[in-house]
């Protein structure tokens, strides 16, 4: 843990060190951030209000902070990841073995266990596409007292090419939150087609996508919501070159949409988001 102001490193007692997941007690008033230090002790990575930024340069030369993590209460312990850190109750219902996400046919698989289980009610899993803005996607039921090993799943089919970003919120019986995990995960689906333009965006009535293929054959577009739910499907056939299409969404509510082409093989290959107003 680093302090923004004076560059120096910052004494302080870490525990819970488990798989990409630290615990930092005792941290004073101030700006931080989260910096993981190579075999030569020089920095590669900086974690700060869960985005990241990674020098290329062996020696961090000109290496930029993001904006660093203002702390204010002192009584609570501050809890890093993968993506970024947050203050955590030192004393956590669940204690978090692993979390760790793998990309599969531009799904991604969220895998997590749990070493041990107080009085824990369930586990929300949240998704940002820029690694600020999170959403809740999924809801898994929590094992609520255990001393074992108790494992957990769930599927996000949100197609997405790029890297997402992920985080896991235990809610104990007493209705307290906390974010016991953040990991990324990089999709790539790309295929020998993309849509290359959606237009407009945001949209009231109808968008236009363009699909540019290097190859004649048959696909599926498909329109599917913020939880993964398949709201349009239709089978099309694309031709070399540019293939444009106009898909009617005057009847969908405002919110944040994605459209994805799947190939032969039924995998989404491509994909756009775009935005549903009134307006």
């Amino acid at each position: 843990m680093i302090d923004c102001n004076t560059g120096l490193r910052i004494d302080s007692t870490i525990s819970l060190a488990l798989t990409g997941v630290y615990t930092f007690n005792k941290v004073d008033t101030g700006d931080y951030s989260l910096s993981f230090m190579d075999k030569q002790n020089k920095r590669t990575t900086v974690y700060t209000g869960g985005r990241t930024t990674t020098s290329n340069d062996i020696d961090s030369t000109g290496f930029t902070l993001l904006p660093c993590l203002a702390i204010t209460d002192t009584n609570v312990a501050y809890r890093g990841g993968n993506g970024g850190f947050n203050p955590s109750d030192p004393f956590s219902n669940v204690e978090l073995i692993s979390f760790e996400g793998k990309s599969d046919d531009c799904a991604v698989t969220l895998d997590w266990i749990t070493g041990t289980e107080t009085e824990a009610k369930e586990f929300l899993l949240e998704r940002s596409l820029e690694g600020t803005d999170y959403e809740q996607f999924g809801i898994v039921a929590a094992t609520g007292n255990s001393i074992v090993n108790q494992e957990y799943h769930l599927i996000d089919n949100v197609p997405v090419n790029g890297t997402k970003y992920y985080r896991l919120i235990e809610v104990s019986l007493n209705g307290n939150a906390e974010v016991i995990g953040l990991i990324d995960v990089t999709v790539d689906c790309n295929d020998n087609f993309e849509i290359t333009n959606l237009s407009p965006n945001p949209a009231v009535n109808d968008v236009n996508i363009v699909i540019t293929s290097g190859e004649e054959g048959p696909v599926t577009i498909e329109m599917i919501d913020m939880l993964g739910r398949t709201l349009y499907s239709n089978n099309e056939e694309l031709a070399v070159g540019e293939n444009v299409f106009s898909l009617s969404i005057s009847g969908l509510a405002v919110a944040p949409y994605f459209i994805g082409v799947k190939n032969v093989q039924g995998e989404t290959a491509t994909y756009i988001n775009f935005v549903k107003t009134n307006e």
